[in-house]
């Protein structure tokens, strides 16, 4: 199973994740519905999304 994690902005977000040769890899994706959905298309359908929201973390945290 890939587990991608997910860093978003206003304009791209970028992609973390380890390929299937164990090596770190990373991706930034434009914040288009095209290409947006080019890379959802890409993922395995075994996969985990992650985007950890820096904000909503705190709140909860505290």
């Amino acid at each position: 199973m890939q587990v991608y994690g997910i860093g978003l902005s206003m304009e791209k977000f970028d992609v973390n994740f380890i390929g299937l040769n164990g090596k770190a890899k990373n991706k930034q994706v434009n914040n288009s519905l095209g290409a947006i959905s080019k890379f959802l298309m890409a993922l395995p359908d075994d996969c985990i999304l992650c985007e950890h929201t820096g904000v909503a973390t705190s709140l909860r945290s505290n």
